[in-house]
C-alpha cells in the first residue's frame, strides 16, 4: 500500500476498535500527535512505525491493499446490481463473508477491515429493515468517505432511506438532497432520486416526488436500466392515486404492469396485481378490482391484502355467500397481529349487511381509524372513515359522524 494512503485506513481501524490515539499511542509506543499527523496524511509513517501499528492492530496494510482492490470491484458490482436490480442478496452476503475472512496465509490472525465491505453491509441492513445494526458503523463511513463523492453520496442516500424506514420523512429528505450535491454519477443520482422520490410522497409533497421520478426514470433508461424505469412508471401511477386521479393511475399502472410482464420481472407482478386492485377500490370500480385479485392471488395465495380486497369487494357487490365463503377459508388472520382487527370488522360488517350495525361493529372501525390515524397511514385511514361514516350514517348518529367527517376535512387537508 501507498504509504501515503494508510492514514485513512489506519483511523478506520482504529475507530472500528473502539481506540483513541492515546491508546494507539500505548500499544504502540509512537506519540498520539505522530499518530493523528499519520491519520491526517500530515506525515508519511517510517516502515518501523507501520510495523508497530499493524502489530497492535492486528493487520497487514500491504494485504489489506490487495483485498481492498479486489473489495472496490465487489463494490462496483454490488452497486451495478442495484442499479438494475439484479441483486441476489445472498450472493453478496457471501462475497462479504469471503473477504472478510481471507488473510494472509503467512499471517495467522489478521484481521482485516475494508471500508467498501462496511458499506456494502450497511445497504444491505437497510434493505433488509435490521435498522439497528447500521448505527455500529454509520459514523465510521460517513469520516471515512466523506472525500469521494461517489461513496459518500451512496451512503447519504442509505441513511436517508433508513430514516423513511423509521417514516421520518423530513430528515430522509435532509440526508438525500444533500447526497444529489455531492456526486455527479448519474447512477447514483438515478438511485437517490427513486429513493427520494418516495420521501416526498411520505410528506405528501407530490409534485416533487413526480419530478424526482421523472429525474430518476429518465437517467434509468439512459444507462439501460429497464426495470428502474419501469419502477418509476409504477411510483407514479401510485402518486396519481395518492392524488385522487384515479383513473389516470389506473391506465398508468396498466402500462407498468405490462413493461413488468416484458421485462419478466416476476418478482413484483403479484404486487403490481394487488396494487392494481386497490386503486380499484379506491375508485369504486369492484368487478374490474375483483378481476384484478383473481390474478394476484394465482401468483400469491393467501395474502392478507388479497384475502381482504376480496372480502371487500364481494361485500359491496351484496354477493354475501362469496364475501363469506372468503372469510371462512382464512381463519387464519384471526392471529394475525397486523390485519386480525380488519379481517375482524369485515367479519361484522358482512353480518350486519345493509342493517344496523351492532355497537360492536362500530367499536371496530373506531379502533381501525385511531389505529391508521396514529400511524399516519393516511390514504388507508380515509378510506376506513368512510366505512365508519357508512355505519354512523345507518345508526343515526350525527354527533360522531360530524366527529369523523371533520377528521377526513383535516387528513384530506394534509394531503
Amino acid at each position: 500500500m501507498d504509504k501515503t494512503n494508510i492514514g485513512k485506513e489506519l483511523r478506520l481501524i482504529r475507530k472500528i476498535n473502539q481506540l483513541s490515539l492515546r491508546d494507539l499511542s500505548a500499544l504502540t509506543g509512537i506519540s498520539f500527535m505522530r499518530l493523528g499527523k499519520y491519520e491526517r496524511g500530515e506525515e508519511i509513517p517510517t516502515q518501523n512505525s507501520i510495523s508497530c501499528i499493524e502489530k497492535a492492530l492486528n493487520c497487514n496494510f500491504e494485504e489489506l491493499d490487495r483485498i481492498s482492490k479486489e473489495n472496490d470491484k465487489l463494490f462496483h458490482e454490488f452497486f451495478d446490481s442495484l442499479f438494475y436490480h439484479t441483486q441476489n442478496l445472498d450472493y453478496f452476503k457471501k462475497k462479504i463473508e469471503i473477504s472478510k475472512n481471507e488473510i494472509d496465509p503467512k499471517q495467522e490472525n489478521v484481521d482485516f477491515k475494508n471500508a467498501k465491505i462496511i458499506l456494502m453491509e450497511y445497504i444491505l441492513h437497510v434493505i433488509e429493515f435490521k435498522l439497528d445494526k447500521t448505527e455500529e458503523t454509520e459514523d465510521y463511513l460517513l469520516d471515512y468517505f466523506k472525500n469521494e463523492a461517489k461513496c459518500n453520496a451512496i451512503l447519504h442516500d442509505y441513511i436517508g432511506l433508513k430514516f423513511r424506514i423509521k417514516k421520518d420523512f423530513k430528515n430522509a429528505i435532509i440526508w438525500q438532497e444533500k447526497a444529489l450535491k455531492i456526486t455527479t454519477n448519474e447512477k447514483v443520482i438515478a438511485m437517490v432520486h427513486f429513493h427520494l422520490s418516495g420521501s416526498y410522497k411520505g410528506m405528501r409533497k407530490l409534485l416533487q416526488a413526480a419530478s424526482s421520478l421523472e429525474k430518476a426514470s429518465m437517467l434509468f433508461s439512459k444507462h439501460a436500466s429497464y426495470r428502474r424505469a419501469n419502477y418509476c412508471l409504477a411510483e407514479f401511477a401510485l402518486i396519481l392515486k395518492a392524488d385522487g386521479q384515479y383513473d389516470l393511475a389506473i391506465e398508468t399502472y396498466k402500462k407498468s404492469m405490462i413493461g413488468a410482464e416484458q421485462l419478466e420481472d416476476t418478482d413484483f407482478i403479484a404486487v403490481d396485481y394487488r396494487n392494481m386492485c386497490w386503486i380499484m377500490i379506491l375508485a369504486k370500480r369492484y368487478e374490474e378490482a375483483l378481476e384484478y385479485l383473481e390474478e394476484a392471488t394465482m401468483k400469491e395465495p393467501k395474502h392478507p391484502f388479497a384475502i381482504l380486497y376480496g372480502i371487500w369487494c364481494n361485500y359491496k357487490l351484496e354477493r354475501y355467500d362469496e364475501a363469506k365463503q372468503i372469510i371462512d377459508e382464512n381463519h387464519q388472520l384471526e392471529e394475525n397481529k397486523t390485519f386480525s382487527n380488519f379481517y375482524d370488522l369485515f367479519v361484522k360488517l358482512l353480518k350486519c349487511g345493509k342493517g344496523v350495525p351492532s355497537q360492536t361493529c362500530l367499536n371496530s372501525a373506531v379502533k381501525i381509524v385511531k389505529s391508521l390515524n396514529h400511524n399516519e397511514e393516511y390514504e388507508r385511514c380515509i378510506f376506513y372513515i368512510d366505512i365508519l361514516l357508512d355505519l354512523l350514517d345507518r345508526c343515526g348518529n350525527e354527533t360522531e359522524k360530524i366527529k369523523y367527517m371533520k377528521m377526513k376535512i383535516d387528513l384530506l387537508g394534509n394531503d
